[in-house]
């Protein structure tokens, strides 16, 4: 990638003895916060962690080669959070040794990848942009999939490089390129994405069927995640949440039907219903909410239809008092599984039933509602700002169901990005 930074100051070789535990304590704390990105509850609880998580990397930014060499240090027993500060301090400096430091020390670790690739999505296009014809050219897959993973993360069209790695012989290249091709919105790539249609890895037959469903091509596309799902791949929750959204209603429907009978999982049924947005299967979702397991997620699903607050409108409750899910003090316990739904709030399930007896008669069955409206362009944008992360992920897909040559919206993009996105869609 060139030496356009070897010129810099090397790192020195102690940091001041006064600086050191304050430098520590920033990178702890970026190192905690970009652990907690994940767990962000909507836009706005992302936006305040991505503040917190830069002014961390700021303290270190303005600290320079001191914080280098704390950074060296760290990166003796790497995180993927260490990587991911180390890797924004290298590209914003265009350090171009320390990043084939980074990179090197990545290459053959997917944990260490993920930092890395957060990080050049963390950082602006400008930066990281010019780097692009270096990455694809160099003939290391790590390098490759980084470039691709920048046209995907900065919406940048290269049919090309996308064509070259949609028939690439690697899985994860090949895969990429799928993944990239369908979320920027690449139409003209819509005919060699359903020839890898004919795949027999699942991975591949999965971003095919995803990449060409987001193209707008919904006859071959959704037959393929149909058969994902039957044939209980490791695919099946991840094609569902598309065929809840893409499939024709009255399709999709029978399809889950159809499903009880491939699968026992409950759960998984009750969230296509939730991502289904059809009123007409409330009434079953209000049943199965007599089911401890399955009380608070039913629950949800129905709040993602009807956009009702449990907690707002007072139809929370106590757990039930004989009700124990995740891991306790009890060594004799082999329960070690968390509580999937430890976030959602337990629903009055009495009170649920009442207000849908008064107010189902508003929802009209056999039509798409998300957050209590029917969906369009206009309340897609509106989920994106304030819905919470999982019903943002479900509205991009519709926003992208009105638009397949529009890229993707990324909801797990940099906040601030985010919101500069949603003031041009409001805008356009």
């Amino acid at each position: 990638m060139g030496a356009q930074a070897e010129h810099l100051t090397p790192a020195e070789t102690s940091t001041q003895p006064a600086l050191a535990p304050v430098l520590e304590e920033y990178l702890a704390g970026a190192q905690l916060l970009f652990e907690q990105r994940d767990g962000a509850v909507n836009l706005g609880d992302l936006r305040g962690r991505d503040l917190q998580l830069d002014a961390c990397i700021d303290g270190l930014r303005i600290a320079g080669n001191n914080a280098w060499k704390l950074l060296e240090s760290a990166l003796a027993a790497a995180d993927s959070g260490v990587v991911f500060v180390a890797t924004v301090l290298a590209l914003e400096s265009k350090h171009t040794v320390r990043l084939k430091q980074i990179l090197a020390l990545a290459e053959t670790d997917t944990t260490l990848q993920f930092g890395v690739r957060q990080a050049f999505s963390w950082v602006p296009e400008p930066i990281t942009r010019p780097l692009l014809p270096h990455l694809m050219a160099s003939g290391n897959t790590f390098y490759q999939g980084l470039g691709l993973h920048l046209y995907h993360q900065h919406h940048i069209h290269a049919d090309t490089h996308l064509e070259w790695a949609i028939t690439h012989a690697g899985t994860d290249i090949r895969d990429a390129g799928l993944t990239t091709a369908g979320e920027l919105g690449a139409t003209t790539l819509l005919p060699v994405c359903l020839q890898a249609l004919q795949s027999e890895q699942h991975s591949t037959r999965f971003a095919a069927a995803r990449a060409a469903l987001l193209l707008g091509e919904n006859t071959h596309s959704l037959s393929a995640l149909q058969s994902l799902v039957t044939g209980n791949t490791p695919y099946q929750a991840k094609a569902l949440t598309l065929l809840a959204v893409f499939l024709p209603l009255e399709a999709a429907q029978s399809f889950l039907t159809r499903l009880r009978g491939y699968t026992r999982n409950k759960r998984l049924l009750v969230r296509v219903a939730g991502d289904l947005g059809d009123p007409v299967n409330i009434p079953a979702l209000l049943r199965l909410m007599a089911d401890p397991e399955l009380t608070r997620l039913a629950a949800y699903a129905v709040s993602c239809i009807t956009g009702l607050d449990l907690i707002e409108n007072n139809m929370d409750a106590a757990p039930p008092e004989d009700f124990a899910a995740g891991p306790n003090d009890e060594p004799e316990d082999e329960n070690v599984e968390s509580d999937p739904d430890e976030e959602l709030p337990w629903p009055d399930r009495d009170k649920l039933v009442q207000w849908w007896e008064h107010n189902g008669s508003t929802f009209k069955p056999g039509t798409r509602y998300q957050m209590g409206r029917q969906i369009n362009h206009r309340h897609c944008l509106d989920v994106l700002q304030f819905g919470s992360q999982a019903q943002r992920s479900i509205a991009a897909l519709h926003l992208k169901k009105l638009d397949p040559a529009a890229p993707l919206f990324l909801t797990e993009a940099p906040a601030w990005r985010q919101q500069a996105r949603l003031a041009q869609l409001r805008h356009s």
